[in-house]
């Protein structure tokens, strides 16, 4: 959807004389202040996905507070917005791990590149996967189920190689991050502390893209930043 902004507010022409039968034109918005995009009459297009609700962009499929269309708003209590409808009682997750195990939507490209979402304890055996730029991420799909927690194993050898920091997002709503530097992320997915809590939701997707994790370590694959690895993934 499109929408025009250009309305110039404050403008006044001021005309100078230069000499006999002489002037100049001097265009001024109040001082030096610079033309922005709203004045300058420029067209903004809201990107696929989104829809112009007032004077910002929304995605309507995720808005608690445009859900679906403008203005919808799913209210309190802990509702949410999945696919445009509002969700009005969360789900009770059951506790137990729920069955993402299929790899999807992989854009890692490190020296593993296994299927760390069919396995909850950590292992050091090639098949996880490792992250050689941000924004590189895989998807972890299944059933779906009710959950509050996305949880990783990394490395158990060093606090700082192999460790990193990912944008996690549920059926394409963002829940949170995990960052794990500093952590020893061995052991289980769903016991070692690596992990992100959000209020209960249905999903059958989670999603882990690779962020900035304000260290710039090495010394996983000894190639580009980030450099991280995930070795197994639990949701529950």
């Amino acid at each position: 959807m499109k929408r025009w902004i250009g309305h110039l507010a404050g403008l006044a022409l001021v005309l100078v004389g230069t000499g006999a039968g002489g002037c100049q034109a001097d265009v001024s918005l109040g001082g030096n202040r610079p033309v922005q995009a709203a004045d300058a009459g420029q067209e903004i297009e809201c990107l696929g996905g989104t829809a112009e609700c007032g004077d910002k962009c929304v995605d309507v499929k995720y808005d608690p507070q445009n859900c679906g269309s403008c203005g919808k708003s799913c209210g309190g209590g802990g509702a949410y917005c999945s696919g445009g409808s509002c969700v009005a009682n969360p789900c009770a997750p059951t506790g137990a791990r729920a069955a993402f195990d299929t790899l999807s939507d992989d854009t890692a490209n490190g020296c593993w590149n296994g299927n760390p979402c069919n396995r909850d304890q950590y292992a050091w055996d090639g098949k996880g996967q490792n992250f050689q730029d941000f924004g590189q991420h895989f998807v972890c799909s299944g059933s779906p189920a009710c959950v509050a927690n996305v949880g990783i194993t990394t490395s158990d050898f060093s606090s700082t190689a192999c460790q990193g920091a990912w944008n996690v997002s549920c059926d394409g709503q963002p829940v949170g991050s995990i960052n794990t530097l500093g952590k020893k992320c061995g052991g289980s997915a769903m016991a070692d502390g690596c992990k992100v809590s959000f209020p209960p939701r249905q999903c059958s997707q989670i999603k882990l893209d690779a962020a900035p994790d304000g260290d710039g370590t090495l010394g996983c694959c000894w190639g580009k930043q980030p450099d991280s690895m995930i070795t197994a993934v639990s949701a529950w």
